[in-house]
């Protein structure tokens, strides 16, 4: 049966596996085709890269920051910077945060926005126009998100290991228990029903007995660490 922390350490690889697959896809949409054709302005673009895509969003929105943008109908391409960045900059967030639940399951859902927010042409949109560089974009935030998701599974610590105490033979259970009525009793067994000298050999049994108990305990404390 697979215990909690086994469960958390299995997803955690797994978001892992999720967040590298996700940054690879977007690191192919960019030399992937993102649009096949477009009409803009009254001109036809064909085969338009993921990563001219990347680089107009990014001056549109330098554009609309120092004001030259008149235009009110590219702000969804201005904001498509926003998610970009995200993405770009999950890697680093990520390792930054990885021990940080509750952060993790922040940039899951903000990844989880910027997946919705690109598929906007999904909607909508003439699907005949998008090239596989815009799907392996909107597939990338997708990744990530649900990597996020993985990694803030808490992982608890390791059950300690379960020492099982060493087997006694009779024999030495029986001095063990001679040797606990003559320390606690506070009188010597009697002469008459316990020679002196097996009372002698019993408690150096016991005595020894005990030794290797603790010995045995400790090697095994030494072994499971």
């Amino acid at each position: 049966m697979t215990s909690r922390f086994e469960y958390a350490q299995t997803m955690r690889r797994r978001g892992r596996w999720l967040c590298g697959l996700g940054w690879f896809a977007f690191a192919a949409s960019l030399v992937l085709p993102a649009i096949i054709g477009i009409s803009t302005q009254g001109y036809w673009c064909f085969n338009v890269s993921g990563w001219d895509c990347l680089d107009l969003t990014y001056r549109m929105a330098w554009a609309k920051i120092v004001g030259r943008g008149a235009d009110g109908a590219d702000w969804y391409l201005v904001g498509c910077a926003v998610p970009n960045t995200l993405l770009m900059v999950s890697p680093v967030w990520l390792w930054l945060n990885r021990v940080q639940p509750a952060l993790l399951r922040t940039g899951s859902v903000g990844m989880s926005i910027s997946a919705l927010y690109a598929s906007r042409f999904l909607v909508g949109g003439d699907l005949r126009s998008l090239g596989a560089g815009y799907y392996a974009w909107v597939i990338s935030f997708t990744l990530v998100a649900a990597g996020c998701l993985h990694l803030a599974m808490r992982s608890d610590p390791a059950p300690p290991a379960v020492v099982v105490p060493a087997q006694r033979t009779m024999d030495e259970m029986a001095a063990l228990r001679e040797i606990y009525d003559f320390l606690h009793s506070g009188t010597q067994v009697a002469a008459t029903s316990v020679e002196p000298s097996f009372t002698a050999n019993a408690v150096a049994a016991g005595l020894g007995a005990a030794h290797e108990a603790v010995a045995s305990l400790g090697s095994r404390q030494d072994g499971s660490m």
